[in-house]
């Protein structure tokens, strides 16, 4: 079908073509100077109104990042690790970039919620970008297919945004978005054959205006600039409680060094120490009883000899890790040292830690080592006394112990 006549009106939105309106008519016209105004004037009113809606749009995005910055903010206290953060708050995040999952890679791990890859494919694009893109500067694409990426992407996961978090070590926040397959319908179908004049390419009118449709698959639809902003003010936040989760949980890891024994995990005797302080002031103030068991191995010595020191730290972690499942939840047991262990017994006076201390050499002497054989253990108990300290009272429980290894060992003895 022949265009006896065309009138186009570029559109533009921050001095980037933002479109073209066109018109075509069957017979050639003129076109008056106040109608080309006219339509000018409209075109220009129809972009002010585009403009105002897409302000409206940014706003929203930019008011909703902002709430939920002061939310994180409020998470500080709260310690909550990525995990945590995300199932709170990935909703909200999903809604506002208009993504179909967000997910945080740390290293060989994510975590995240929604329409996700496989967490070896978000593994394997975090390793892509950290070895190619700045860390400084988010990475965005309409179509996977088309990048470096491709490897990794799965299903209709067409747009991928990726934000680095600024911390030491790499963490990238990427939020997906799924395939948006549409027409497109054109006006003027482009030639079969180019034309080629002196090595290149010379661009024709059309010889024909007939219609012809476009499909376009395997795009998202595009990351706008205001949300690459927003993403990467929400990466920022991000950032910090991550961080001050990992210091956190580094804490606790010290912690745990500090006030445990390393082989067996149990109590060490720092912590012991204090927590008899502990019950020396409750059974001060409430006249609240407890009692110590102190334990050792019998022969150790000689069964480290002869068996070796790795065969004797199975012994000590085995036999720790029993005789912990005996002890009720307010008793404590420790490593007081080399082979000794301390049992600090709440609310127990001396005839209820003797009879706690004779279930613990009982579950001892049947406890089966395998090869490594059999071993037994002296206890002895010595119960609280007003005024006195803890040294004398762990000396007495101590003397009790010796006794029992004079007596035979594997026996209990109570302090005299």
């Amino acid at each position: 079908m022949g265009v006896g006549s065309s009138l186009s009106i570029a559109m533009y939105e921050e001095e980037t073509l933002w479109g073209l309106l066109a018109f075509q008519g069957l017979k050639p016209r003129t076109v008056e100077a106040d109608l080309r105004d006219a339509l000018c004037t409209l075109v220009q009113i129809a972009m002010q109104r585009l403009r105002v809606l897409r302000t409206r749009a940014d706003t929203r995005l930019l008011h909703g990042i902002h709430d939920s910055n002061e939310i994180l903010s409020d998470e500080k206290g709260r310690l909550l690790g990525p995990d945590g953060l995300i199932q709170r708050h990935g909703a909200q995040w999903l809604d506002l970039l208009d993504a179909s999952g967000i997910a945080l890679v740390t290293g060989q791990k994510s975590r995240g919620m929604g329409t996700l890859p496989a967490e070896e494919n978000l593994v394997g694009m975090a390793g892509w970008l950290n070895r190619h893109q700045p860390r400084d500067t988010a990475w965005h694409t309409q179509s996977l297919a088309k990048t470096s990426l491709a490897t990794w992407q799965e299903g209709d996961l067409c747009g991928l945004l990726a934000v680095p978090l600024p911390t030491e070590s790499p963490h990238w926040l990427m939020f997906f978005r799924p395939e948006q397959r549409h027409s497109r319908r054109w006006a003027g179908k482009p030639e079969d054959t180019p034309i080629m004049r002196d090595g290149q390419l010379i661009l024709t009118p059309r010889r024909s205006f007939a219609q012809w449709q476009e499909e376009v698959r395997g795009r998202s639809r595009a990351w706008r600039a205001i949300e690459c902003r927003a993403a990467g003010d929400l990466a920022k936040n991000l950032a910090v409680l991550t961080s001050s989760h990992e210091i956190a949980q580094l804490n606790e890891k010290l912690k745990s060094l500090a006030y445990s024994d390393s082989l067996t995990g149990t109590w060490n005797r720092y912590r012991m120490e204090g927590a008899i302080d502990a019950e020396f002031n409750a059974a001060e103030r409430h006249d609240r009883p407890f009692a110590v068991l102190l334990f050792d191995i019998d022969y150790f010595k000689h069964f480290n000899d002869t068996q070796g020191h790795e065969a004797g730290d199975e012994v000590l972690v085995t036999l720790s890790r029993v005789l912990q499942n005996i002890l009720r939840p307010t008793d404590n047991l420790g490593r007081w040292g080399g082979e000794e262990f301390l049992v600090l017994a709440s609310d127990c006076d001396l005839i209820g830690g003797r009879h706690l201390a004779e279930r613990l050499r009982r579950s001892a002497e049947a406890l089966d080592l395998g090869k490594l054989g059999r071993v037994t253990i002296s206890v002895g108990v010595a119960a609280w006394r007003p005024g006195e300290s803890r040294k004398t009272l762990v000396a007495r429980a101590d003397q009790a112990m010796y006794r029992a290894k004079e007596g035979g060992r594997n026996r209990v003895e109570a302090e005299a």
